[in-house]
């Protein structure tokens, strides 16, 4: 759980520098977190892997490339978690 509020609290941070405080904050907010006015993570809603995707949605809405590259971090950690299909014998 900490390193997902970690994940979480640094995107925010660059994203907060690509649109702003308030901006990047009113996004995190709509993701189901509530950020302090210092930027920690207060609490949030839901799943950790769920405020994750919503982040994502929320943070590229706009189609900045800025945005998106800010959202690496997660995006590798949703491609992280997910389950990797084993081939098959033929």
């Amino acid at each position: 759980m900490k390193s997902y509020l970690q994940l979480f609290e640094s995107v925010i941070r660059q994203q907060t520098e690509a649109v702003g405080t308030e901006t990047a904050h009113a996004q995190a907010g709509r993701a189901g977190l509530t950020i302090s006015p210092e930027g920690r993570i207060v609490s949030f809603d839901g799943e950790p892997q769920l405020v994750l995707l919503r982040l994502i949605k929320c943070f590229t809405e706009g189609g900045s490339v800025a945005a998106l590259m800010a959202c690496r971090p997660l995006i590798e950690r949703v491609l992280a978690d997910l389950p990797v299909e084993q081939a098959k014998d033929a």
